[in-house]
């Protein structure tokens, strides 16, 4: 998985492309944890360059969600399409997260 990294006021965009499963999640945490700690608390995920996504990628947004959390922060995921977000819907994570359809919904 590529992840690009944008700022937009106080909130970081992370662009992810590829697949969110074990070998790639790891990557991800990675990348959160040095926002957290470089001071960035608010985060977003853009799925639009998500092609799949499997169990241990949901428990690793579970786990970054409670992450995020910890430092008082907050997550929003935008774009998730097709089968990502039929998964959400399929496993009452779209009541977990806070889920928006665009980059520009999400920052307000």
């Amino acid at each position: 998985m590529n992840i690009a990294q944008r700022t937009f006021d106080s909130w970081i965009i992370l662009d992810l492309n590829g697949k969110l499963n074990e070998v790639t999640a790891k990557s991800l945490t990675e990348k959160v944890q040095e926002c957290l700690k470089n001071g960035h608390i608010n985060l977003i995920l853009n799925f639009r360059g998500i092609e799949f996504i499997n169990s241990p990628g949901l428990g690793t947004l579970i786990s970054l969600t409670k992450l995020i959390s910890r430092n008082k922060g907050k997550l929003r995921l935008i774009n998730l399409c097709g089968f990502v977000l039929e998964l959400f819907k399929a496993t009452k994570l779209n009541t977990v997260f806070d889920i928006y359809s665009s980059e520009e919904e999400a920052i307000k």
